[in-house]
């Protein structure tokens, strides 16, 4: 999760009090929020921190409800598969081990007496226990965890729970906002002329393939991978209402307008995934943009049966504008690291040896952009695009 994810969250839920801040590095702080006696912000590692008196009851329904922990929520910021009964207290156990470890005892004793605390907290009454710390690695976590939490508070007040059973519907609302804040509608190139360093680099280079062969086609071809990449672009298909295509996707991303020495405005990073689960990571396809000072990035990473990975980039950057190809992994029956630098034509292999590129090469290359785009489409477009409504492409 990204801070600004987690300010969405907060923000769309009703949590919106900062009375304070804390640092979490060497010079950045941010905002610490209080709800229901507890601090709630961003840990500066991917995570929110929930800290205070998190209610026993909500952490076991949490961990029985949710099983395998596909939302990684993190009992005292340790492993997914923490299990709350071994990391409980209640005020009165924490006040004993307090004394005990004042005490002048030899260790055996000392071992013994904590032992016997725990074992008597163990036995007491679960409405006064609690543990202390959640870690949250994703937005749907920190959902989740809100909503447990509301629906705990209900029950507790003899009310009825209906929170819980909101959660598609504010995953939605907020993965919209997310989307909307982002902006992923600014095209590449009306994104580079608005880039006063490597503007005119970069139609220079456009300029050049109108007289290199299988340039035009090229870079459809190019083009055509970047709005697969990024569907918000794609003006043959009309997508599905958010509220349909948010439930078979994941959303994620973040902008840097909020941030310090912003050097341009709508700055981005927006990743799409075809699955809802966080802890498979053998199974995680994604795609992404990025709209970043220097320029662009489109990404696919593709995983192919838990044994290996294709990764396709189309970015422009300091070193000019790069596809490279990435094919690696367990069993993966062809392994390439081919970067091709279109700035300067030129196809750059694995050992780093640089050399005009060939028109078979740039052909093979070509055929493995048309193969990137079937994969992605199989993340993006198949998955919002609607049924039986797509505007077909009139080659002229």
């Amino acid at each position: 999760m990204y801070q600004f994810e987690c300010k969405e969250v907060l923000r769309v839920l009703g949590i919106n009090n900062p009375l304070t801040t804390t640092r979490i590095s060497t010079d950045y702080d941010v905002p610490v929020h209080y709800w229901e006696n507890l601090a709630i912000y961003y840990g500066g590692n991917g995570y929110a921190i929930i800290r205070g008196k998190i209610p026993f009851e909500v952490v076991n329904t949490i961990y029985q409800k949710y099983p395998n922990n596909p939302y990684n929520i993190r009992i005292d910021g340790g492993c997914i598969d923490y299990k709350p009964r071994e990391f409980v207290v209640d005020d009165r156990y924490k006040k004993e081990c307090e004394e005990i470890s004042h005490s002048k005892l030899e260790l055996r004793e000392e071992k013994a007496k904590y032992f016997k605390a725990r074992k008597n907290m163990l036995r007491r009454n679960n409405e006064n226990k609690y543990i202390e710390v959640y870690h949250i690695d994703t937005k749907e976590g920190l959902v989740i965890f809100i909503l447990e939490m509301k629906d705990y508070l209900a029950r507790k007040q003899g009310l009825k729970e209906t929170e819980v059973q909101r959660f598609d519907e504010l995953m939605t609302t907020i993965n919209f906002e997310i989307i909307k804040k982002i902006n992923p509608t600014i095209s590449t190139y009306e994104w580079m002329e608005g880039d006063k360093n490597n503007k005119d680099l970069f139609f220079q280079t456009l300029q050049r393939e109108k007289r290199r062969f299988l340039g035009k086609e090229f870079r459809k071809m190019l083009d055509e991978f970047d709005k697969t990449v990024n569907p918000f672009l794609n003006e043959r298909i009309d997508l599905e209402a958010a509220n349909n295509y948010l439930k078979k996707i994941n959303i994620s991303g973040f902008t840097y307008d909020d941030r310090m020495y912003q050097e341009r405005k709508n700055r981005c990073y927006l990743q799409i995934a075809n699955v809802r689960c966080f802890n498979d990571l053998t199974s995680y396809s994604t795609v992404s943009f990025d709209r970043d000072t220097t320029g662009f990035r489109y990404y696919l990473g593709y995983c192919f049966n838990k044994e290996y990975w294709h990764t396709v980039t189309h970015y422009f950057g300091n070193d000019g504008e790069i596809v490279l190809l990435h094919y690696f992994g367990n069993n993966c029956p062809e392994k390439v690291d081919l970067r091709y630098d279109l700035t300067d034509n030129v196809l750059i292999n694995y050992n780093g040896n640089r050399g005009k590129i060939t028109a078979v090469e740039k052909k093979y290359i070509y055929g493995e952009l048309v193969k990137a785009i079937g994969l992605a489409s199989s993340i993006t477009i198949d998955n919002m695009k609607k049924k039986d409504n797509v505007k077909k492409l009139i080659k002229k």
